[in-house]
């Protein structure tokens, strides 16, 4: 896909931006705003690229670019509209589960996954006051959530060796 779209009455397509390379479910809309994570390139090196935060304003028509030389995955936006929260991944590795504003790509809050484990598809709840998401490690996959309020992580489930994936609230 290279390109949003509005599906107007009628069915009829209206064109609202075009973008570049993403991977499906790296994308966002919460009222009038679309946020997505777009691959980037490095102009030097081949073996190493990035994937920067983006966001669209529908109502206004103007595009902000969040993030640069970063690797962002499964963004989604606060209801609100006013913070995304994403999987930011560090050049060793690390995960991190971080909210950033939807104005100037600041970083709210980051979290890093203990060791070797990392955080998948973050998503905020009804209200915008915990973000459940899917956490790995060793002992495999569960289905967990940040209270924003304490800072505390709770795990639902038992982890296990189940397919968990694409959560979305």
């Amino acid at each position: 896909m290279d390109r949003f779209v509005k599906i107007l009455p009628g069915g009829h397509e209206k064109k609202l931006i075009r973008v570049g390379a993403f991977q499906d479910g790296s994308n966002s809309v919460s009222g009038n705003l679309i946020a997505w994570a777009e691959y980037e390139p490095d102009l030097r090196w081949d073996n190493r690229n990035y994937s920067n935060l983006w966001v669209y304003d529908m109502k206004t028509g103007k595009v902000r670019h969040l993030t640069t030389k970063a690797r962002y995955f499964a963004p989604n936006l606060s209801h609100d509209g006013t913070r995304i929260v994403a999987v930011r991944n560090s050049p060793g590795s690390e995960s991190f589960l971080e909210i950033l504003s939807t104005i100037d790509g600041k970083v709210l809050m980051s979290i890093k996954a203990e060791g070797s484990a990392n955080f998948q598809s973050p998503d905020f709840t009804d209200n915008d006051r915990r973000i459940i998401f899917i956490y790995m490690n060793e002992k495999g996959k569960t289905i967990a959530d940040l209270n924003l309020g304490t800072g505390k992580i709770k795990y639902h489930i038992p982890f296990t060796y189940t397919v968990i994936e694409a959560l979305r609230i």
